[in-house]
């Protein structure tokens, strides 16, 4: 429960603790601050320096927030998943074997010198 509403609030933090996986908490960082910078631009009246609030802006800003957060919430699903030893992307067997018809590329490269 702690792990979803953490990513709900703070995506990379969530992803960083939880998960270890700091190469994945970098790009969620950036969608995340991205999200809030444009929800306090849009705040701030956007690209037009109004005294309204830009609607557009903000939108942007939580659909940004949103991303992050899915994208958190995933990368947990997806941790908890492998620690469990299920089958994270489904796509087969971990070893592929070659035919018998197929030729050693280094027996290539041999003839070759």
């Amino acid at each position: 429960m702690i792990q979803i509403l953490l990513s709900l609030v703070v995506p990379p933090l969530a992803v960083a603790l939880f998960c270890r996986a700091w190469g994945c908490a970098a790009p969620i960082f950036v969608f995340w601050i991205t999200g809030i910078v444009g929800i306090a631009y849009g705040l701030n009246g956007g690209p037009t320096v109004g005294t309204q609030v830009n609607l557009y802006v903000v939108i942007l800003g939580l659909i940004l927030w949103a991303i992050s957060s899915v994208w958190a919430i995933l990368t947990l699903v997806g941790n908890r998943r492998a620690e469990h030893g299920q089958e994270v992307d489904g796509s087969g067997p971990a070893h592929t074997y070659p035919d018998v018809d197929e030729s050693d590329p280094m027996d290539e490269i041999r003839r070759v010198r």
